[in-house]
C-alpha cells in the first residue's frame, strides 16, 4: 500500500506541475519559454526505451520523474547520460515524454514527441496468377470468403467476382462500368456493393447478392480507396484525410474525418484501404509501403515494405504500375496484395498483427 500511495502522490504532483507551471519544451513554440541547455534523444530496442542525454550530466540534477503519455513510468539510470525504460510502456504511433527534474532548487521539464513504428515482417505464403491487364484499384474478401476486385481506367473499369480453388482465383462474374467511368475502391455494407469513381462526382451502388445496379449517388470528392468495419465506410481521396461516409440519403455526406500523420507529418496519397482488427491498412500511392493507421487518432503505427515484391514484378515485366490492392483473408489469417498490371497476387503471412482492442502486438503463430 505504501508503494501505491507514493506512486499516487508522484502522479498527482506531476499532473499539477504540468497543468499549472510553465515547463521547458525543446520542441516548443515560443510561448513555452526559453529552452534548457540539457536535452535528450529517444530510441528503442526490443526490450527497452533509451533516453540519451547531452549538454548536461544527470549527476548534476535531481530527477523528479518521467511521464509517458501522461502516466508516470519507472526507469533505470544506466550512467551519467542514459536512462532506460521498459519497452512495453510504448504505444504504437505517437508517444509523448516529459522528463521532470530540478537543479539548484528550480524545477524544470523537457517535453518530447516520439513515434513508435511497430516492425512487421512477412513471408510469401503463396503466389497466385493475376490478370496483368487489370489496373487494380480495390480488393476485398466478402463475408463468404470470396474475392472481389475493382479495376480502373476509362473504357476498362469493372468489378470482378472470383471463386478460389487450389491453384488460385477464377472470375465467375463481373460488372462492367460505363465507358466514361473510372473505377476505384469497392466495398460491401448493409448488403450494398459500393464502388467509388475517380472524378465522376458520384459513386455507384449495386445489390451485393445479384450484382444488379441500384443507383448512382452524388459524391463531391475524388474517389480513391474504400473499406468498411462492418458499420461504417471509410474513403480516401489522395490526400492525408480518410472520410467516414454516410450513404443513407440522396447524396453522400461525410460524418467524420481521420487526419493521417506519421513522424514526418501529414501522409498524402492515401489510396487503397483495408480494415483489419481495428486498424486501417493503406497503400500509399507511388511508394512500396503499406501504412497501418490507428483510426482513433490518425497516427501511423507501422509501415510494411513490399519493395521485394515490386522488384519481383519488375523482373517479370517492364510494364507494371504501382503496388495497389490489400485484403485480409480471415480463413487463414493472411494478407493478399497485388498491384496495377501485376502478374501475381501474393499471399503474405505477417510476423505480427496489431489488435486495436488491446492496443498491443499479437504474434501470429
Amino acid at each position: 500500500m505504501k508503494r501505491i500511495r507514493s506512486a499516487a502522490i508522484f502522479t498527482t504532483f506531476v499532473i499539477c506541475f504540468i497543468s499549472s507551471c510553465n515547463f521547458i519544451n525543446k520542441n516548443s513554440t515560443p510561448e513555452t519559454g526559453e529552452s534548457s541547455e540539457l536535452d535528450y534523444s529517444i530510441s528503442n530496442s526490443d526490450t527497452s526505451i533509451n533516453l540519451q542525454f547531452y549538454n548536461g550530466r544527470l549527476g548534476d540534477l535531481k530527477i523528479q520523474g518521467i511521464l509517458l503519455n501522461q502516466k508516470s513510468v519507472k526507469y533505470n539510470q544506466v550512467n551519467e547520460d542514459l536512462l532506460r525504460i521498459t519497452h512495453d510502456t510504448l504505444l504504437p504511433g505517437k508517444n509523448e515524454f516529459v522528463f521532470i527534474f530540478s537543479k539548484e532548487n528550480k524545477t524544470d521539464s523537457i517535453k518530447k514527441t516520439y513515434f513508435y513504428l511497430v516492425n512487421i515482417d512477412f513471408i510469401v505464403n503463396n503466389t497466385f496468377e493475376h490478370n496483368r491487364t487489370y489496373f487494380t484499384e480495390g480488393l476485398f474478401f466478402d463475408s463468404n470468403g470470396n474475392l472481389v476486385e475493382s479495376t480502373g481506367l476509362e473504357n476498362n473499369s469493372k468489378v470482378l467476382f472470383y471463386t478460389q480453388g487450389s491453384k488460385g482465383f477464377k472470375v465467375k462474374d463481373s460488372i462492367t462500368n460505363q465507358s466514361n467511368e473510372f473505377g476505384e475502391g469497392v466495398s460491401i455494407i448493409n448488403n450494398q456493393l459500393v464502388q467509388l469513381l475517380w472524378k465522376n462526382k458520384y459513386l455507384k451502388i449495386y445489390n451485393s447478392s445479384n450484382h444488379q445496379f441500384i443507383r448512382n449517388m452524388g459524391y463531391d470528392s475524388e474517389g480513391w480507396g474504400l473499406c468498411t468495419n462492418g458499420s461504417e465506410l471509410f474513403a480516401s481521396n489522395g490526400s492525408n484525410v480518410i472520410n467516414k461516409l454516410d450513404i443513407s440519403g440522396n447524396f453522400v455526406t461525410t460524418k467524420g474525418t481521420i487526419n493521417v500523420q506519421d513522424e514526418n507529418g501529414p501522409v498524402s496519397n492515401l489510396n487503397e484501404l483495408e480494415w483489419i482488427n481495428g486498424y486501417i491498412y493503406a497503400n500509399v500511392w507511388q511508394t512500396n509501403l503499406i501504412y497501418i493507421i490507428d483510426p482513433g487518432n490518425g497516427y501511423v503505427v507501422s509501415k510494411i515494405d513490399l519493395g521485394i515484391l515490386v522488384d519481383k514484378e519488375k523482373k517479370q515485366s517492364d510494364y507494371i504500375d504501382v503496388l495497389n490492392g490489400i485484403t485480409w483473408n480471415k480463413s487463414n489469417s493472411t494478407l493478399l496484395v497485388t498491384g496495377k498490371y501485376w502478374q501475381n497476387f501474393y499471399e503474405l503471412k505477417l510476423s505480427k498483427v496489431l489488435s486495436k482492442k488491446s492496443n498491443s502486438e499479437i504474434a501470429i503463430p
